[in-house]
């Protein structure tokens, strides 16, 4: 059902921001500008606009009196709470299920091209463009739940598609899986030792084969006592061809 969510996973465009000066600017301008830079620079963090230091237990009356206190106005108060009770829906957490940027390259093209079919299936948009991919639809497809059942495996197809295009580009989903561990500062591991991680005793995982890792039998000099724990049989096969080889030869 159209209400009903499989996972709450909200995007809070939240947690930082910058400032610059124009280098043009007037030495007065200036200088009042880097007096609110110093004062931001010695703020504890909980005081820090923008900072994204908000917790479930934070929406209370008391915490938005302290917001007033500091001199926030009232409507910017209210909009707070109201979005924050939104993103903290459903919470187990005090911290949300937030969905992170996608620190990688690329990142731009993936956006685009969700937005591109969101705008057109979810919104309706662009009803006058002869591109269109969806039918123009006399409800939105979130009113018209018949018309989202017809075409929601469409969307979810041609998004994928569109989502597997921009991988490829980028090296392969190993090389943006490798990108985005290091922008989240994990532990740097080799293609092959992340590959080895999703064999199980039962067998390589529904995500080896989504990784694009190399056939199994490719990881026995790597990564051999997570092959022999599945099949101890794969990498010996391999011994015996080699050494069948090397006899053969001379």
């Amino acid at each position: 059902h159209l209400n009903e969510l499989v996972n709450y996973a909200p995007f809070f465009a939240e947690g930082g921001e910058s400032y610059a000066l124009p280098v043009h600017a007037k030495i007065s301008q200036k200088e009042v500008m880097w007096d609110l830079f110093l004062w931001f620079a010695q703020l504890p963090a909980n005081r820090i606009p923008l900072s994204g230091q908000y917790r479930t237990s934070g929406l209370n009356q008391a915490s938005a009196d302290l917001l007033l206190e500091d001199g926030w106005p009232q409507t910017m108060v209210t909009d707070l709470f109201a979005t924050l009770t939104q993103y903290f829906a459903n919470d187990e957490t005090e911290g949300g299920n937030a969905v992170q940027d996608l620190l990688i390259v690329g990142f731009g093209d993936y956006m685009e091209a969700i937005d591109h079919l969101l705008q057109e299936f979810l919104l309706n948009s662009n009803r006058n463009n002869t591109d269109r991919i969806f039918p123009v639809l006399t409800e939105d497809v979130l009113v018209d739940e018949a018309a989202f059942e017809k075409y929601f495996p469409d969307f979810q197809a041609l998004l994928a598609e569109r989502f597997e295009k921009i991988t490829e580009a980028q090296g392969g989903r190993l090389a943006q899986l490798q990108r985005w561990r290091q922008s989240l500062n994990l532990v740097s591991r080799t293609e092959d030792d992340l590959c080895a991680q999703q064999i199980t005793a039962s067998g390589p995982s529904a995500a080896y084969a989504r990784m694009e890792c190399p056939p199994i039998e490719n990881l026995c000099s790597t990564q051999r006592a997570a092959v022999d724990a599945y099949d101890s049989g794969i990498c010996s096969t391999n011994n015996d061809e080699l050494v069948l080889i090397l006899m053969t030869v001379l």
